[in-house]
């Protein structure tokens, strides 16, 4: 008998919880779970977030948009951006032969330290996938993603370690991984910069005028995929300065709208990895 009222009392909850689903889809209500403090975060921000920091940055992006972001495509995203940010600094040059940039081709400097290890150890597998010459193409790295793409993705995760524990060294997160009161405005700041580059147009009067500033800007918005975006906008909204930054940036990685694309084209082959091993498990299992 007790185990009749039991089952009934589970299909009961089972049954509201059903009714609860279609009502919110019919009235468009939908339970929001809190991020760092509330459960919606209107508005925008131009201000860079974190100080630049593309862990910390990355680790609020996966975790406080975990259900409306593609996690393989942040992974990507990172891995691209890490790119950009190595060209950018002159850790890594596109090369040139002939005067024309080899389509694919990246340099990497052998005797650049890094001050970061969760970083070193992603520019490590672009040395082991360069060969001897340690000139990366990306039919190498898309080669070598494919053969490890365990190792790869492990090291996506120990990029989100790396960037919770940027964040509590920041106060701006518990060791409970949860936002603490006093950080929640710089944690909502951050979901409100990835928002601001979302918009169809950067506004001029909000993106700030210091060059200096821009790499982060660059860096960040690969990270959100919108790095051609804010190259061009800040093209438009400071023509001189940006001229004078792109002639200073060609000295050192070359045409910034090629490193761009280098730097993407590079990244694809996480995801073309993740799908093939998705195949692979997919056929095992039948």
């Amino acid at each position: 008998m007790n185990k009749e009222i039991i089952s009934y009392v589970v299909l009961g909850a089972l049954a509201l919880f059903f009714l609860w689903m279609i009502l919110a889809q019919i009235t468009g209500h939908k339970y929001k779970r809190k991020v760092f403090g509330t459960r919606r975060i209107p508005g925008t921000s131009s201000q860079i977030p974190l100080g630049g920091n593309l862990f910390g940055f990355y680790y609020v992006l996966r975790e406080g948009l975990r259900f409306s972001l593609n996690q393989r495509k942040l992974n990507q995203r990172l891995i691209g951006a890490f790119f950009l940010k190595w060209m950018l600094e002159g850790r890594a040059v596109p090369r040139v032969g002939g005067g024309i940039l080899r389509s694919g081709s990246l340099g990497l400097n052998l005797d650049m330290s890094f001050k970061d290890r969760t970083e070193m150890a992603l520019y490590e597998m672009a040395l082991a996938a360069s060969g001897r010459d340690y000139i990366l193409t990306t039919g190498e790295f898309n080669r070598w993603v494919h053969s490890n793409f365990r190792i790869v993705e492990n090291w996506t995760d120990r990029a989100k370690v790396r960037g919770r524990r940027f964040l509590i060294s920041r106060g701006l997160l518990g060791e409970d991984n949860r936002g603490v009161p006093a950080g929640y405005d710089r944690l909502q700041d951050a979901i409100r910069f990835r928002a601001f580059l979302q918009h169809s147009s950067l506004s001029p009067r909000n993106m700030e005028a210091d060059p200096q500033k821009w790499v982060d800007y660059l860096v960040l918005g690969a990270l959100c995929g919108y790095a051609g975006k804010v190259a061009e906008q800040l093209r438009r909204a400071f023509p001189r300065e940006f001229s004078q930054f792109s002639a200073a940036q060609a000295q050192i990685s070359g045409s910034l709208d090629q490193t761009i694309s280098l730097s993407n084209t590079l990244s694809r082959s996480f995801v073309r990895a993740a799908e093939r091993e998705d195949a692979r498990t997919e056929r095992r299992s039948r």
